[in-house]
C-alpha cells in the first residue's frame, strides 16, 4: 500500500505485490523514473557505476512491464523522465489495482485513525 510517496525503487516494489492487492490511499503520488548515479572519482569507478545503473534500469523496466502488462518499449520510455502519477492514474497504468478510500473502510471492524483525515 502507497500511503505517501513511492518513487523510484519504490514504485517498482509496489508493482511487485499480489494481483489484487496492491494499493494506494487517495493522496499517494507514485513516481516512475530511471536509477541515477552520482559518478565521481576515477574514469574506471565511473564505468562500473554506468553499468551497474544500466542492469538496475533494465532490470525495473522489466519486473514493471511484467507487472502493468506494459510493453517493455512503453515503460522504458515511461521512465527516461519523471512521471507522477496519481493514485487513479497508476491504477490505470497497471501499477496498482485499487485506491483505497475512507468508504471502503466500511469493511473493516475498525477504520485506522487516519482515515478520518482523508
Amino acid at each position: 500500500v502507497a500511503i505517501g510517496q513511492a518513487f523510484g525503487a519504490a514504485a517498482m516494489i509496489l508493482s511487485q505485490g499480489q494481483k489484487g492487492g496492491r494499493a494506494a490511499l487517495p493522496n499517494a503520488t507514485i513516481q516512475l523514473n530511471q536509477p541515477r548515479s552520482q559518478g565521481q572519482g576515477q574514469a574506471s569507478d565511473i564505468a562500473i557505476r554506468a553499468r551497474e545503473v544500466a542492469h538496475n534500469r533494465k532490470t525495473s523496466c522489466e519486473l514493471i512491464a511484467q507487472a502493468t502488462g506494459k510493453p517493455l518499449s512503453v515503460v522504458v520510455e515511461d521512465c527516461q523522465r519523471v512521471k507522477y502519477l496519481q493514485p487513479d492514474e497508476a491504477v490505470e497504468y497497471g501499477l496498482i489495482d485499487r485506491v483505497i478510500r475512507k468508504e471502503d473502510m466500511s469493511m473493516l471492524a475498525a477504520a485506522p485513525a487516519f482515515m478520518a483525515q482523508l
